[in-house]
């Protein structure tokens, strides 16, 4: 399990001694193990709860792998309240609602970003609902087709607790990472969210302490 000491700008941003900087680097070298064994491509971030980082910590980590010359492809799942093409810079005019809801194209809605071999694809506020569209059998096909074009897919999720896109999702990806925050989750609560993604059949490859007052690994 890693820790971060703080809640961290983008890699590409960071000074590359820094801490926090080498952290990411040291996870982006253990994911790349873990995912490698298990000829894993799609990467489920999730939280217990809303407001533990899993959101910087996705483009994070996506970053991390575009830098080393992997081609990677974020997308945010959280059609409730989306907020990964803000960390990256990016607009979502369109993105996965739309393609969802049956009136865009996945090749339409991908767009680059500013990082080298980083694409994302954003995800959009929908009036229907999240849990069904994300459950659809086009939420499959997109997933079969992208990660015949990408070496990695990170996906972006609302918390597990909170509502139920994450549990559709977990069980739609080959791995799950849990982000945990500092001091704000109990045991308790983490063995429930395990125990809730193992009923569908999700599997947990690893978990990350955030916004920790030190860094280390356990």
């Amino acid at each position: 399990m890693l820790r971060l000491r703080s809640k961290p700008p983008l890699l590409i941003n960071m000074k590359k001694t820094s801490p926090s900087a080498q952290t990411i680097r040291l996870l982006r070298t253990k994911l790349k193990i873990m995912l490698t064994q298990s000829q894993c491509q799609t990467l489920l971030i999730t939280s217990a709860y809303s407001g533990e980082g899993k959101t910087m910590i996705t483009a994070n980590i996506g970053v991390a792998f575009a830098l080393e010359g992997k081609k990677v492809l974020l997308i945010d799942a959280n059609l409730r309240e989306p907020k990964l093409h803000k960390v990256v810079g990016a607009t979502n005019v369109t993105g996965l609602g739309h393609y969802l809801e049956g009136d865009r194209l996945p090749e339409v809605i991908i767009r680059e970003t500013d990082v080298k071999n980083l694409y994302l694809l954003p995800g959009t506020i929908t009036e229907a609902d999240p849990s069904e569209l994300l459950g659809s059998e086009k939420m499959d096909l997109l997933l079969r087709e992208v990660v015949t074009q990408y070496d990695y897919v990170l996906i972006d999720s609302p918390s597990v607790l909170n509502v139920t896109d994450a549990l559709v999702m977990t069980a739609k990806c080959c791995g799950t990472l849990l982000v945990v925050k500092h001091n704000k989750v109990s045991t308790d609560i983490l063995q429930k969210v395990k125990e809730s993604i193992e009923c569908v059949n999700g599997r947990i490859i690893g978990s990350i302490i955030n916004q920790a007052d030190y860094i280390g690994r356990s």
